[in-house]
């Protein structure tokens, strides 16, 4: 029963979990799920790809061949992304299935030719890239089959003529055409036949062009042109300027043309109504009066575009005729100042950027532009500025003063200003204590990185109560007063990363009034705490609204000691990031302040043991991010549940093995990180790799990359490639005690049975008359016998010539006889039992041959057996001759029956015999009464 129960516990069954990882992929969402697999070396496209697929990027890889059956699936597939690899072939029907595709960019790849069965079955393409490829030829059908496409772009392929690209500008919806860097020599509008009526855009720049003429109006729908960068000195020719009429937009940046010659083309399109002109890096000055003729031709003109020449003044009367510009760019000049009136004709000018100049100071011509809501004076070398006129910027909404020398800035006029975002990072400042005057009560987004701040003092911001979004990233500040940050209650970003700010620099209500506070940076400072003790006052419990908190990278030694109340009163704290601290341990109770928390990271820390205590309060968590610890194992989950913990991250440590009773905790887990850990190629990763490919439930990270560690000979093994066939369930420790038990049992049985045989064989026919006498019981039937006759066959003599014929004959006794009454084909012990027990009583015939007999032997054990146990004088002796009492020592029960009863002897004298029998026949005669 013992082993049977053993090898059903073996055997029995284990449930499994579910996983899935597509080989060189991760899956994004579930319902149109977006999968990326960039930069995976992948030399094919993946398999078993999810054919809800909606976005699908296989870009950066080492494909070569496009498969007619790789997409088949992908019927719901909208944007395809295959740039960058080495594709040169693209087999017929490839892209036959995928009906709803929008995008397909097939950039940077070895493609020499299209035909028609390339792009059969995309007949609701809208975007196609085939930039950079060796593309030469393009089969007169080959765009045939798209009904939908609007952009399509060829640039950086050596088409070389206008000719080879007829069929594709004849595609009946095609919106934009981008054709640079083709090596066209020549664009003429005559060799284009049925263009659609639809294209409105064409890119020709970079390209070498020696003339481009418009000699008929089929561009006559013409919106966009562009031609920047193209050279030799090429012939421009209109022949008649309405054949452009609708041109509004025109690039002509880099254009190997003279001042006169830009004149003379802006002449030729007198017709259209340009709205934005690009004519930057012309090596233009103010001498060559391009922007007074273009103003005057172009009257309805809003963008406009001059970066990149070699301006350093304007003359009073440049934007005379301009006075509709919106957007102008002056940046990459040489202006070092800008007289007051320049831009006197501006009034409708929105936007300015004057990036990359000399400016040395806040040009004074600025004020009198009260349109203006955007300036960009980065990259300059002003060194202060003071926004104190009262009438300057009223209307500005966004200030860019980044990458200048400013050491000093001030605002202090009595307006308030509609300034919302004020960039002054990359500059020299060192006080800011003053800087912020009430005109700036607007202010949303104030932007100081980069500076040489080294403190804050009280009331700094107080007048900025509109700010939302601070940024004071990279400065040397490390001390902050009380009060810092008054006035700051609408503050929702604080951003306090690289500096040098300590745990002395957070005195009593340092962050009070900042209520609507969402998120704290303070990244790469030099916070240090020498124990995990609690603190009396923790620094941030006045932060009751704040989600994320970021306290990764302490400088010097890192944090080392996270106090356990560090995060109390966060009541509203949403991620937590402790990453890189030196923490070689975690007080179990840091998360029992914050246990609303949904993200936690503690990656880049030298822990090497979790305890299951710390995580327990947290059993919202949705992410949970461990990589590059040194944990051996994941076993802290084991007794947990994380009921919406969709994401777990811990690549970069020492686990070998990941097991089911780790997955119980995880019951809504996606996402599984586990890269870049030294796996275990054994069948203790069976259920590990069966469970990655089985279910579509929970996505393994990069698992087709996981290599294997140990054992040496599986060194850098993929772990996805170890077969695990002849693994089954671990039974280990089972077998083991199965194995020990039956090695013990199998000893013990043989040392009873060489010590004690007889006493076994004596036990065993107990349970055996037990047993039967038991079943005899139930019945209560009539002896069959009155005597069973137990004799060795060396006396069978006696008994036929003295016992029978005294017995059955004189005294009329129905005696039980071996040959004569054991039914034939029974078992002897059987008969021996069943006869003994259908007899009143048992006499046994005993001698010396008598000792010696096996099966005498078992007779006798099963009548004192009956004798024991029914307490009845049913076993009568009879000795045939004198035996020692040495000789029944090993019938130490007989001898107990010895001492307590009386035997008959065979007398030797024959006279004798008489009496002999007749005591025997007194013996049967006496009726079996319970021995009380």
């Amino acid at each position: 029963m013992f082993f049977s129960l053993l090898w059903l516990v073996i055997f029995s069954s284990i449930q499994q979990g579910h996983c899935f990882a597509i080989r060189g992929c991760d899956v994004h969402g579930q319902k149109d799920p977006k999968v990326l697999c960039y930069k995976r070396g992948l030399e094919h496209v993946p398999k078993n790809l999810p054919p809800s697929t909606s976005i699908l990027d296989i870009s950066f890889n080492r494909i070569k061949v496009i498969q007619t059956a790789d997409f088949s699936n992908l019927t719901n597939l909208q944007q395809l992304n295959v740039s960058n690899n080495n594709i040169h072939v693209i087999e017929r029907g490839s892209f036959k299935k995928l009906n709803a595709l929008k995008e397909l960019n097939l950039n940077n790849n070895n493609l020499m030719m299209l035909n028609k069965s390339i792009f059969e079955g995309l007949q609701n393409l809208t975007t196609l890239l085939l930039n950079n490829n060796s593309i030469a030829s393009i089969l007169p059908m080959a765009f045939s089959p798209f009904k939908h496409l609007e952009v399509l772009e060829l640039s950086s392929n050596p088409l070389q003529t206008l000719g080879s690209l007829r069929s594709v500008f004849q595609t009946s919806s095609l919106a934009k055409i981008v054709i640079a860097n083709i090596s066209l020599q020549n664009f003429h509008s005559s060799e284009l036949e049925n263009v659609s009526s639809s294209l409105h855009t064409i890119d020709i720049s970079r390209n070498p062009l020696a003339s481009v003429s418009f000699n008929s109006d089929v561009l006559k729908g013409l919106i966009s042109l562009n031609i920047s960068f193209s050279g030799p000195p090429l012939t421009w020719t209109v022949k008649d300027s309405c054949f452009l009429r609708g041109l509004k937009r025109i690039f002509m940046q880099g254009v190997s043309w003279s001042a006169q010659t830009i004149i003379k083309v802006l002449q030729t399109l007198n017709c259209s109504v340009l709205q934005e002109v690009n004519i930057g890096h012309l090596s233009l000055t103010y001498s060559d009066h391009i922007i007074q003729e273009l103003c005057l031709r172009q009257t309805k003109l809003q963008t406009l575009y001059l970066q990149c020449n070699n301006y350093s003044a304007f003359q009073k009367n440049t934007f005379q005729n301009c006075s509709g510009l919106t957007f102008l760019d002056i940046s990459e000049n040489h202006f070092v100042h800008l007289p007051e009136s320049v831009f006197d004709h501006l009034t409708s000018l929105e936007q300015l950027t004057l990036a990359s100049n000399k400016l040395i100071a806040l040009p004074s011509v600025l004020s009198q532009m009260t349109s203006l809501k955007k300036v960009n004076l980065s990259s300059n070398h002003l060194t202060e500025v003071h926004l104190n006129d009262t009438k300057s910027f009223s209307k500005l909404k966004d200030l860019d003063l980044s990458e200048n020398k400013i050491s000093d800035f001030h605002s202090s006029s009595p307006m308030i200003w509609h300034l919302e975002h004020l960039d002054l990072g990359q500059n020299y400042l060192l006080d800011i204590s003053k800087s912020f005057g009430t005109n700036l009560k607007n202010l949303q987004t104030l932007i100081l990185k980069s500076n040489k701040l080294s403190f804050l003092s009280a009331n700094t911001f107080q007048n900025l109560t509109s700010l939302k979004f601070l940024n004071l990233i990279d400065n040397q500040i490390k001390d902050i007063e009380p009060g810092a940050f008054k006035g700051l209650e609408n503050l929702q970003t604080l951003l306090l990363g690289g500096n040098k700010l300590t745990k002395e620099s957070f005195p009593n209500n340092t962050f009070q009034g900042l209520e609507s506070l969402g998120e704290l940076q303070l990244f790469s400072n030099n916070i240090e705490y020498e124990s995990s003790a609690k603190l009396t006052v923790p620094p941030f419990q006045a932060l009751k609204s704040l989600k994320i908190i970021t306290l990764n990278s302490q400088g010097h030694n890192g944090m080392r000691n996270l106090p356990v109340n560090l995060l109390e009163g966060l009541v509203s704290l949403y991620k937590v990031r402790l990453g890189n601290l030196a923490l070689s341990t975690i007080d179990s109770n840091v998360l029992s302040y914050i246990p609303q928390i949904r993200e936690f990271d503690i990656s880049n820390n030298p822990i090497s043991v979790l305890d299951p205590h710390l995580l327990k309060p947290v059993c919202n968590l949705t992410e949970l991010h461990l990589k590059h610890m040194n944990l051996a194992s994941l076993d802290f989950l084991v007794g947990l549940i994380f009921s919406k913990l969709n994401l777990l991250r811990a690549a970069g440590n020492q686990i070998k093995t990941f097991n089911e009773m780790q997955l119980k905790a995880l019951p809504s887990l996606k996402f599984l990180d586990l890269s870049d850990n030294p796996m275990l190629c054994s069948c203790d990763n069976k259920w590990f790799i069966d469970w990655v490919r089985d279910d579509s439930k929970t996505q393994v990270l990069s698992f087709y990359d996981y290599r294997c560690a140990y054992p040496p000979s599986n060194e850098g093994q993929r772990l996805a490639t170890f077969s695990t066939d002849y693994c089954g369930p671990s039974y280990d420790f089972e077998l083991f005690l199965s194995t020990s038990l039956f090695i013990s049992i199998w000893m013990l049985s043989s040392t009873v049975w060489k010590l004690w045989r007889w006493q076994v064989v004596y036990f065993y026919y107990i349970v055996l008359g037990y047993l039967h006498e038991k079943r005899h019981k139930r019945r209560r039937q009539s002896y069959e016998y009155d005597a069973f006759i137990s004799y060795n066959c060396h006396d069978e003599e006696w008994v036929f010539n003295e016992l029978i014929p005294n017995l059955e004959k004189t005294y009329h006794w129905k005696l039980c006889l071996h040959h004569r009454d054991f039914e034939p084909g029974k078992a002897i012990v059987d008969n021996i039992i069943d006869n003994i027990y259908c007899s009143r009583k048992t006499i046994c015939v005993i001698s010396r041959h008598y000792l010696g007999s096996e099966w005498c032997s078992k007779e006798m054990q099963v009548a004192s057996y009956r004798l024991f146990d029914e307490h009845s004088d049913v076993l009568i002796l009879l000795f045939l001759e004198h035996i020692p009492h040495h000789r029944l020592s090993v019938y130490h029960q007989f001898r107990r029956v010895l001492k307590k009863k009386t035997y008959l002897l065979w007398p030797k004298d024959i006279n004798a015999t008489a009496l002999f029998w007749h005591m025997v026949n007194q013996a049967l005669t006496l009726e079996v009464e319970d021995d009380r």
